[in-house]
């Protein structure tokens, strides 16, 4: 293949190698969703030859990255065999590490948790016989240090195996938690070296992850829970003091460290979506006491609450139970307490389905003639655009694009066309340079094409095709 500056290199892409991955991956999630099985077959086809091209060059081939990406792609496509036969090749390329390398955590949590949801998909409940479990037999095997093949999923494991395999996983976790003591006594490093091992020291998440659902199908959803608790009490407690440290001397504290308090949020985070994650799907699976899961949420979206998948997952949770008020509460006692736009984000998102329901409500009882209108217009309108006032007022609302252009979408469905053209000059003294805004505005006030076509040129934005060339090409 090649391009303007010659032959495309694939050798040694690293991170860009998994964002390219993660965007294959992408686009055939939306021709599932979509549910277009013709344009899925050309496009999965595509995305695995691209996969096969990254991986055969030789600086990728031991990339454990590249080799999760592409067995999940493989997944997604429903070729379950042949991603078992990638998730094997991956582990066997790993060695021995075993619960000491992340990556290889990170990419046995993946191929297990995937088995256990197919497995609750063709069986229809849980596993009677924990030792006959292809995810624990995974998971057994990465705390042994062997690799699993695809043909062994189907093997059975003996009682003392998975005994030996939880004592591993409890030593290897007591070790990580105190090293994170190491990190809090000596948080500077100098060497690249040793930024690179306290950065692999902070990667928790595949372990605790691995331990956790270890301990969620060879015990109950309890002792997985109390893995997370503690994992999430010890790494919260030391973000704290570190991000406390940091902004006590943020002159002095170099790039690295200040990195490395980054790298552990993110660790945070996702341990905590993987907690919520597992609780969601027990709690679809088995009775389980929702108030477990509400409080989970509550308290750790008051310690992030710029987690979109956390905001995502209590979204969900409540619009199931249809809990305005205490739901309202909590997004009002968090916007209140934070600067972030994401709550205010996914307030008015909550709201909007809200209002969608009660909408649907209002039309079936308006083409039943018999039934009495018992729905009338609660202020749900008005709730929604006082959350988006007050969003934008805030600095980080304003500089939003995504809440300008969700404002003038939601005046535009409400009837309200002039508020919204007053919205989009608004927006425009804030972000003139997103040119989204600007399709958005062509696309809901057509009649003012050629105004936003200047305003355009004023800012010096790319147009495609010029007007005029596109009258000519209209008239042949």
């Amino acid at each position: 293949m090649t391009t303007l500056q010659g032959t495309r290199k694939w050798v040694g892409l690293g991170k860009q190698g998994e964002s390219w991955m993660q965007y294959e991956k992408l686009k055939v999630v939306r021709c599932l969703c979509s549910g277009n099985k013709k344009r899925l077959r050309p496009q999965g086809k595509s995305s695995k030859r691209v996969a096969k091209r990254l991986l055969k060059e030789s600086d990728n081939r031991s990339s454990l990255v590249l080799w999760r990406e592409y067995a999940h792609l493989e997944w997604m496509l429903g070729n379950l065999e042949e991603a078992r036969k990638v998730f094997s090749t991956a582990t066997e390329i790993g060695g021995g590490k075993g619960l000491s390398s992340p990556t290889l955590c990170e990419l046995s949590l993946l191929w297990s948790q995937l088995e256990v949801e197919d497995q609750a998909g063709g069986q229809g409940g849980g596993q009677t016989d924990v030792t006959l479990s292809p995810a624990v037999l995974v998971l057994t095997r990465l705390a042994e240090g062997t690799s699993s093949s695809s043909s062994s999923t189907s093997h059975s494991l003996s009682p003392v195996a998975v005994l030996k395999a939880r004592r591993s996983y409890e030593q290897a976790l007591t070790a990580s938690l105190s090293a994170l003591d190491q990190v809090h006594n000596n948080p500077q490093t100098n060497t690249k070296g040793q930024q690179d091992l306290l950065g692999e020291k902070l990667r928790l998440s595949g372990q605790v992850g691995c331990f956790a659902l270890f301990q969620y199908l060879t015990v109950g959803i309890q002792a997985a829970n109390t893995v997370y608790s503690q994992a999430r009490e010890k790494m919260e407690a030391l973000h704290c003091t570190l991000d406390e440290q940091l902004k006590n001397d943020n002159q002095n504290t170099p790039a690295a460290d200040s990195s490395h308090v980054c790298k552990l949020a993110s660790e945070c985070q996702v341990v905590a979506v993987q907690q919520a994650a597992l609780l969601r799907y027990h709690n679809s699976t088995s009775v389980f006491p929702l108030a477990t899961l509400r409080q989970m949420l509550t308290s750790a979206l008051s310690t992030w609450p710029g987690s979109a998948p956390l905001w995502c997952i209590y979204a969900q949770v409540e619009n199931r139970y249809h809990s305005a008020g205490r739901a309202r509460r909590f997004f009002q006692s968090v916007i209140r307490e934070s600067s972030s736009v994401v709550p205010r984000l996914f307030a008015i998102v909550t709201e909007q389905q809200r209002k969608q329901l009660v909408d649907a409500a209002q039309r079936s009882c308006c083409s039943d003639a018999t039934a009495p209108a018992f729905l009338p217009e609660n202020g749900l309108s008005n709730r929604i655009r006082g959350l988006f006032e007050s969003a934008i007022a805030t600095e980080m609302g304003a500089r939003c694009p995504l809440l300008w252009r969700m404002y003038m979408y939601f005046l535009v469905s409400e009837g309200k066309v002039d508020k919204a053209t007053g919205i989009f000059y608004k927006a425009l003294q804030n972000i003139p340079w997103a040119k989204g805004l600007y399709m958005d505005a062509v696309q809901l006030f057509p009649k003012q094409l050629q105004e936003f076509v200047d305003l355009m040129t004023e800012k010096e934005l790319r147009l495609r095709l010029p007007l005029e060339e596109l009258d000519i090409l209209l008239e042949d």
